[in-house]
């Protein structure tokens, strides 16, 4: 949803967005069947990608690019929900179009919800540097020091 809200809004309103374990692509997300049961993707669009009259065209992600705004895409390499393959392919397409904006971090072991929960060692020891070197990158370091809990 963060991705989608990204392009939304304009670049001032989202001037950086974290997609944490995203499915970017919703028609290849449901063809993969993500998620335990299979039917993630059908259940928040609650239709079938032929049934839907254009709307997964309006809310994937993949359908928007490219993007306008910075985005770091977080991922597990691990994650049994979402396949690490659809979100990679996502940061392929998205770095396609906009190199300097897309920012993929793929985190070794991690599964869905270490990608998803900020007191994990995924979020804080791969997620938050991320986020202050494109912080630093694009505004202060001291901006970037102070995510990192540093003086």
């Amino acid at each position: 949803m963060a991705l989608w809200a990204g392009h939304q809004l304009s670049e001032r309103a989202a001037p950086l967005v974290l997609a944490a374990a995203p499915v970017a692509d919703l028609v290849e997300g449901h063809r993969m069947q993500v998620s335990d049961e299979g039917d993630a993707v059908e259940l928040y669009m609650k239709c079938l990608p032929e049934d839907d009259g254009g709307e997964y065209a309006k809310a994937s992600p993949a359908a928007l690019l490219p993007v306008t705004f910075p985005v770091l895409v977080a991922y597990g390499d691990d994650d049994a929900d979402l396949p690490p393959a659809l979100v990679s392919g996502y940061c392929d397409s998205a770095r396609s179009g906009s190199p300097d904006l897309v920012r993929e971090v793929k985190i070794p072991g991690a599964d869905h919800f270490a990608i998803v929960n900020a007191s994990s060692s995924a979020w804080l020891e791969h997620i938050v540097p991320a986020l202050a070197v494109m912080i630093g990158a694009r505004w202060s370091s001291d901006a970037a020091g102070a995510l990192l809990g540093s003086p």
